[in-house]
């Protein structure tokens, strides 16, 4: 994986392929997911967002600076990270694509929860669920209640989200996350019987 990335970011830089290039470094950016090598996944991303600018094609900009912001989270560098998602923000909103814009909304609810700014990210989080009117149980309705998790939980109000929690913890049986998150929510509602059944089958099965 590693020498396949290398070869592909050189092959497209000797050719002279912006397009290729951008794919190429966005592909590895992608590779290094979990290494910890963040710093090197920074300059990857900001060497992409110099190519992907001259590209009339806006998508590659778009999973660019979001590759770009995150990174710019994790290392700590959090004035340009919210710059950047401004930026990422405003150009979602311009282009109207609605899977952008629906992204750049979870992303400033998310960063509205990392200030503590609970109200707001509430209203974010809901916001960009409307976006896209999907169930609980699709993936954006999986964010969402993830991002509703976060935020009722500290305002002690889990018992709001404990029914999109059953339902997701019965629909998808195969990721314990979900019944980890139901039994977490009975047990800090005090309902420590039912908190003990739902995670009794992970510790049989030694999850």
């Amino acid at each position: 994986r590693e020498s396949l990335g290398r070869e592909a970011v050189e092959m497209a830089r000797r050719v002279g392929d912006p397009d290729a290039l951008v794919a190429a470094l966005i592909t590895r950016h992608f590779m290094l997911w979990g290494t910890g090598r963040v710093e090197e996944r920074l300059a990857i991303m900001t060497e992409a967002a110099a190519v992907a600018d001259r590209l009339q094609e806006r998508q590659p900009m778009f999973e660019v600076q979001r590759n770009r912001l995150f990174d710019l989270y994790e290392v700590g560098d959090v004035t340009a990270a919210d710059l950047e998602l401004e930026t990422y923000a405003r150009r979602a909103a311009a282009v109207r694509l609605p899977m952008y814009r629906w992204h750049a909304i979870v992303v400033q609810a998310m960063r509205a929860l990392m200030a503590g700014r609970y109200d707001e990210a509430e209203r974010l989080a809901m916001e960009a669920m409307a976006t896209r009117q999907d169930s609980h149980a699709s993936a954006r309705g999986q964010m969402y209640v993830v991002q509703l998790f976060a935020i009722l939980r500290e305002q002690g109000r889990l018992a709001e989200l404990e029914e999109a929690l059953r339902v997701l913890a019965s629909t998808y049986p195969a990721a314990p996350v979900w019944r980890c998150g139901h039994a977490l929510a009975q047990a800090e509602l005090g309902h420590a019987a039912s908190a003990r059944s739902l995670v009794a089958p992970l510790v049989a099965r030694g999850l």
